[in-house]
C-alpha cells in the first residue's frame, strides 16, 4: 500500500498530495464543518461511478472515512474537486458485482456501481470498506445518542446541528429522492401537527425544502428518524386558524389532500412557517401583521384556486 500511495493518480499527484489537498484546500460545493473533521483517511482512489439509470458513467473520487465515504466529481481543467454526496457508512451495504467493481446501496440514495482502476485498487476497497461499514454499524447506537440532545431543536446551534444529522444518518422508510438531493433547507422546526378532525397532535420535525414539506418523527427515546411523508410546496398553502392567545397555530391546505394543522412551540416559528408557506397572490389576508402574534381572524374572502 506504501507504493500505491505514492503513485501518481491525478494532475501529476500521488494519493497523499490530493488527500491533503481535500482536506486542506476547498471543495467545490461543500458546505458545513472543514472536511478534515470527518477524521483520517483510510483510503481514496479515483474510479468510475455507473448511473443506473440513465447508464452514464462518470469519473469520480472516493475518500474513505472512518464513518463516511465522501464522493467528489473531478474538474481535471480547473484540477479541482466538487463536492457530490456524503455518505454514512451506517446506512449502506457493499455487493462485490463484475470484475473490479462493486455496488453500493442504502435506504436514502439510489444505488451506484463503481469500477476501480485495476484489481489491486478493488482489493483494497474491499478489504476495507466492509470492515468500516461494520464498524460503523456497531457504533451507530452511540452516535444516535446525539440526536437526543439535539430533539427539541430549541435553540439555534440545536436547529444546524439538526440540519446535518438528517443530512448524514440514515431515516428509516425513507422514499423517493434522496434527502441530499432536494435542494437546501429553507426551513427546520419542531411543531405538532393533526390531520383532518383528529383531536390528537403528534410531534414532527418540519423541514421546507425549495420543492418539498418533510415531515419526520422520532421514536420516544429519541435515536430514531422515521419518514412521515411529504407536501409539494407549489400544491399547499398556509392559512390562519388561531385567534386565540397563545395558540401559534396554522392550516396547511391543497389539493387532494386532508387540511393538516400545524401547532408551533415559539412566536418566531409561527411567524417563520408562515411567512414561507403562505401564497401572497392568493387573497386570503393570512399574514400576519408585524409584531401582532397571533394574527386577528381572517376575513371571510375568496378562495385560491391552486
Amino acid at each position: 500500500m506504501e507504493k500505491l500511495s505514492e503513485t501518481e493518480l491525478l494532475w501529476g499527484k500521488s494519493r497523499r498530495e490530493l488527500e491533503k489537498i481535500i482536506c486542506s484546500e476547498p471543495v467545490i460545493g461543500w458546505e458545513g464543518e472543514a472536511i478534515s473533521s470527518l477524521g483520517d483517511i483510510v483510503w481514496s482512489s479515483s474510479v468510475i461511478l455507473h448511473e443506473q439509470y440513465t447508464e452514464e458513467e462518470s469519473k469520480r473520487h472516493l475518500i474513505l472515512f472512518p464513518l463516511h465515504l465522501l464522493i467528489l466529481a473531478v474538474d481535471d481543467e480547473k484540477n479541482k474537486f466538487i463536492y457530490q454526496g456524503l455518505l454514512p457508512l451506517s446506512g449502506i451495504s457493499i455487493k462485490p458485482s463484475t470484475e473490479n467493481t462493486f455496488e453500493i446501496t442504502g435506504s436514502m440514495f439510489d444505488s451506484r456501481i463503481i469500477t476501480c482502476s485495476d484489481s489491486e485498487e478493488f482489493r483494497i476497497w474491499m478489504a476495507h470498506l466492509p470492515r468500516r461499514v461494520k464498524k460503523a454499524s456497531i457504533y451507530r447506537p452511540h452516535k444516535q445518542q446525539k440526536l437526543s440532545v439535539l430533539v427539541p431543536c430549541d435553540e439555534v446551534w440545536k436547529r444546524q446541528e439538526l440540519e446535518k444529522y438528517l443530512l448524514q444518518n440514515p431515516i428509516n422508510g425513507w422514499e423517493g429522492t434522496p434527502i441530499q438531493h432536494l435542494g437546501d433547507i429553507i426551513y427546520l422546526s419542531m411543531v405538532k401537527i393533526n390531520v383532518a378532525h383528529s383531536e390528537i397532535f403528534e410531534e414532527r420535525i418540519m423541514i421546507l425544502f425549495p420543492d418539498d414539506l418533510i415531515m419526520l418523527s422520532t421514536d420516544e427515546q429519541k435515536t430514531i428518524v422515521q419518514y412521515e411523508g411529504r407536501l409539494p410546496t407549489q400544491s399547499i398553502r398556509a392559512l390562519e386558524r388561531s385567534a386565540r392567545v397563545g395558540h401559534l397555530e396554522f392550516e396547511i391546505t391543497g389539493n387532494m389532500m386532508e387540511p393538516v394543522k400545524v401547532s408551533c412551540a415559539k412566536p418566531g416559528e409561527y411567524k417563520k412557517w408562515f411567512f414561507h408557506l403562505q401564497k401572497p397572490d392568493c387573497n386570503t389576508n393570512t399574514l400576519p401583521s408585524h409584531g401582532q402574534l397571533p394574527p386577528k381572524p381572517p376575513k371571510k374572502t375568496k378562495s385560491c384556486r391552486y
